[in-house]
């Protein structure tokens, strides 16, 4: 896997795991010039950033604008990408646990997941980046996470391609 995939299956972890109450900033991903994005919604106006948190130039923000405003409520080809509920990021937290073979710090690590609030991420990841030896398989679940994501989307992708070739 490259460092540029590796860095975009991150970023889509991320996406999945922010905070459901952090309303302000939603994340997306185009299916035509296949681009990872973030909108945030200020007061004011609405900044489009790149998957690096670069703002966009007006010309793409403009586009991806219009595409989207077309698109509301139809097949659209800037689909936002879902918040995984606490109980999602719990249940997910818990099958990497009862996997684990690490049972020294089973009981912590349970009691931690357990009380995970909704908050950006998972409750895991401050505790293994303290402590190294359940770190790199973590990550790994969470790369192979988010491959699942975009390997399901792009299979619905193609199913919706499939549909509307046959309706026209």
């Amino acid at each position: 896997m490259s460092v540029n995939e590796r860095f975009n299956l991150f970023w889509i972890a991320r996406a999945l795991t922010i905070s459901c109450q952090f309303d302000q900033e939603r994340y997306y991903y185009d299916t035509i010039h296949h681009n990872l994005f973030s909108i945030i919604k200020l007061p004011s106006e609405s900044i489009v950033l790149d998957r690096y948190n670069l703002r966009y130039d007006n010309v793409t923000e403009a586009d991806i604008a219009v595409r989207m405003a077309l698109a509301a409520g139809h097949h659209s080809s800037i689909i936002e990408i879902p918040r995984l509920s606490v109980n999602d990021k719990k249940e997910i937290q818990f099958g990497f646990l009862s996997l684990s073979a690490d049972k020294l710090h089973h009981g912590k690590c349970l009691l931690a997941v357990s009380e995970q609030a909704d908050e950006d991420g998972f409750v895991l990841d401050a505790l293994f980046n303290r402590r190294h030896s359940l770190g790199p398989n973590w990550e790994t679940l969470k790369l192979q996470l988010s491959f699942s994501y975009m390997s399901r989307l792009n299979q619905n992708l193609d199913r919706i391609d499939r549909l509307d070739h046959l309706s026209n």
